[in-house]
């Protein structure tokens, strides 16, 4: 075997795979810093595949709203972490905090 045998996955920069890496490793810390609503809106999105539109329904609000409070957390949860980079870093969001019920 040869270097030309072995097959390197360059789907994702390295950068990035270790600042996912990182994330994940502090990611039940950071959870237990969310606020109850927070808390329940990620584990809806990610744990039980809810969709932004079938949350602004059952929530009474838009669709828009869901992500934008989502993104919102999700820097929170990145700041926590303390990572920076391509991954985290692709957007900025208002700091207006518009709150609707959870």
């Amino acid at each position: 075997m040869n270097g030309a045998d072995i097959a390197v996955d360059q789907s994702e920069p390295l950068e990035e795979m270790v600042l996912r890496k990182l994330i994940i490793e502090k990611l039940p810390e950071a959870m237990q810093m969310l606020t109850d609503e927070e808390r329940e809106l990620i584990k809806k999105i990610y744990f039980e595949n809810m969709s932004h539109r079938t949350l602004a329904d059952i929530y009474d609000v838009s669709h828009t709203a869901i992500k934008k409070r989502k993104d919102k957390i999700l820097i929170k949860i990145k700041e926590f972490c303390n990572c920076s980079g391509p991954i985290i870093e692709k957007q900025k969001f208002s700091t207006r905090n518009k709150s609707f019920p959870l």
